[in-house]
């Protein structure tokens, strides 16, 4: 499953790429995306990702924020085990660390290891923001030379696709967050109507 998810963030990320080489977009949307590095692709996605997730990380009330579907008390259901919403932000904002240390060679200055007992919404959210611009400063060491670095991290093989399991990883916790969202009644940003 994790390595779909992967392959998918991949299809995604570079699909522009592709397409603008086979003459498929228009020549203005081709010329841009001719011009940027895959680093700076993945700099752009994972700048849309992070307005997306941190949304929903803010959509979520604190008194809310431990909140697990084992307590809808669901007949049939196994909850056992889940993660909390917090432990869903959490888990991104440490996993942000690792993987872009590991592309980067960058030692963050954060506290990774101490974010696992982080209790309240606003310092889980810190937390959050300053995994993502750790993100940032990390895909910046990227250049066309080093982004197909070997490496093995997870069985992944070249820095350019752990920059893309980043995201797709990220995502997928996401989706998660959604969900508990939704059995709170509240619709996630990313699906609310746009006033126009």
């Amino acid at each position: 499953m994790r390595h779909t998810i992967f392959v998918l963030g991949l299809i995604l990320m570079s699909g522009q790429i592709v397409q603008a080489q086979n003459g498929k977009i228009s020549s203005s949307t081709a010329s841009v995306a001719q011009r940027l590095s895959l680093s700076e692709a993945n700099d752009i996605a994972l700048s849309g990702f992070e307005e997306t997730f941190t949304m929903a990380a803010k959509a979520m009330p604190a008194d809310k924020y431990n909140f697990t579907p084992a307590s809808l008390a669901i007949p049939g259901a196994n909850f056992e085990g889940v993660r909390s919403f917090s432990t869903e932000v959490k888990h991104v904002a440490q996993s942000n660390f690792i993987t872009y240390q590991a592309i980067s060679g960058l030692t963050p200055t954060y506290d990774v290891e101490g974010i696992a007992s982080l209790k309240t919404k606003d310092d889980i959210l810190a937390a959050l923001a300053a995994s993502f611009a750790f993100g940032h400063k990390a895909l910046v060491t990227l250049t066309p030379v080093t982004e197909q670095d070997p490496m093995d991290f997870q069985g992944l093989k070249t820095k350019e696709t752990v920059a893309a399991f980043a995201l797709a990883h990220a995502f997928d916790h996401y989706g998660q967050m959604i969900e508990y969202l939704r059995m709170n009644g509240i619709v996630p940003p990313a699906s609310a109507p746009r006033i126009k």
